[in-house]
C-alpha cells in the first residue's frame, strides 16, 4: 500500500485559489481548463453545466467520474458546479415549464457533484426579467424560489451537496440582508451563499456583503469593477484594476474567519497569451493582502 500524507490542518493555507472555467475558449475541454490552472499555478476550478458541452442536463454520473480523474491527475479540486446562472433557465420565470426545467438542473447538478467531488452547487434563484421588461416581482420571485429550494434541500442534504445563490445581476436579491434572509429561512447547512465581490460594486461594498452575511458564504469569487461618475453603470475589469477595496475585503473574510475558495471569475482573452500568469499573480497579491 503506498504511503499517504496527510497535510494538518494547522499547516493549511486558509484560502484555496481557484478559477473560473469561463476564462477558457468555448469548448476547451475540461481535461486541458485543469492542466493549463494547474500551470498557471491554481489549486481548484469552478466548471459549468451546459446545454451542449461535457458537463449537460442529461449527464451521467458515470461520465462525471471521467472529469474528477482528470482533476486529480492535476492535483486540482472541482470547488463548484455551476447549474443555473441569470442567462440559464429561471426558477421564477412565469412559464412553469421553464421552471420545471430550472429545478431539474439544479437536482441533475446534486446528482453529478458527488461524482465530481464537488460539494457545492452555483444556483442563481431567478431574475426578475429580461432587459426592460419585468416578468415577475419581488414578491413573486421570493416566494417561487423559495419554493423551488425547500424541494431540492432534502435531496442536497443526503449527499452534503450545498446549494448557493450568487449575488448576480438579475435585480433579485440586491441587498446583503436581503440574501440573508433567503439563506436563512431554510434553515439548511445545505443552503449557503455563493459571494461575488465584483457583482456587489454598482450598488454597494463587497466588505459590507461580507460582514452581514458572515459565515452563509460558502464560496467567494473574486471579480474586480470600476465605478463610473454621474450614476452612469461602471464595467468589469481585470483584477486590481478597478475600484473593489481589495485590503478591506480581505480583512473582512479574515474578520468572519472564512477559509477555502477564492477563484477568480473573468472571461477569456484570445488575444492575451499570458492572462492566466496574470490572473494568477493578481490573486496571490489579493491573497497576500489577508
Amino acid at each position: 500500500m503506498p504511503a499517504v500524507f496527510l497535510q494538518s490542518a494547522a499547516s493549511a493555507p486558509r484560502y484555496i485559489k481557484g478559477l473560473c472555467t469561463a476564462v477558457f475558449p468555448t469548448g476547451t475541454p475540461y481535461a486541458e481548463c485543469f492542466r493549463q490552472a494547474r500551470n498557471a499555478g491554481f489549486d481548484a476550478v469552478e466548471v459549468r453545466m451546459e446545454d451542449r458541452g461535457e458537463i449537460h442536463p442529461a449527464s451521467d454520473p458515470a461520465d462525471m467520474v471521467r472529469i474528477a480523474d482528470a482533476a486529480a491527475a492535476q492535483r486540482i479540486t472541482i470547488a463548484c458546479l455551476w447549474v443555473l446562472t441569470p442567462s440559464a433557465p429561471s426558477l421564477v420565470s412565469p412559464d412553469p415549464r421553464v421552471r420545471d426545467i430550472a429545478g431539474g438542473r439544479i437536482r441533475k447538478g446534486i446528482e453529478l457533484a458527488p461524482a465530481l467531488r464537488c460539494n457545492a452547487l452555483l444556483a442563481a434563484p431567478g431574475v426578475l426579467g429580461r432587459g426592460p421588461l419585468m416578468e415577475v416581482t419581488h414578491d413573486e420571485a421570493w416566494e417561487l424560489a423559495s419554493s423551488a429550494y425547500r424541494a431540492v434541500i432534502p435531496l442536497a442534504e443526503r449527499v452534503k451537496v450545498a446549494i448557493a445563490p450568487e449575488n448576480v445581476w438579475s435585480k433579485f436579491l440586491v441587498s446583503p440582508r436581503d440574501m440573508r434572509s433567503f439563506v436563512d429561512q431554510f434553515r439548511s447547512p445545505s443552503v449557503r451563499v455563493h459571494f461575488d465581490t465584483g457583482n456587489v460594486m454598482q450598488y454597494g461594498y463587497p466588505e459590507d456583503w461580507i460582514l452581514t452575511l458572515r459565515n452563509r458564504i460558502h464560496r467567494v469569487h473574486l471579480k474586480d469593477y470600476k465605478l463610473s461618475a454621474g450614476g452612469v453603470q461602471g464595467r468589469f475589469v481585470p483584477l486590481l484594476e478597478g475600484d473593489v477595496q481589495w485590503k478591506s475585503v480581505m480583512s473582512a473574510l479574515k474578520t468572519i474567519d472564512y477559509s477555502g475558495f477564492v477563484s477568480a471569475e473573468l472571461g477569456p482573452d484570445p488575444n492575451d497569451k499570458d492572462l492566466l500568469m496574470k490572473v494568477s499573480r493578481a490573486v496571490d497579491r489579493i491573497i497576500g493582502m489577508g
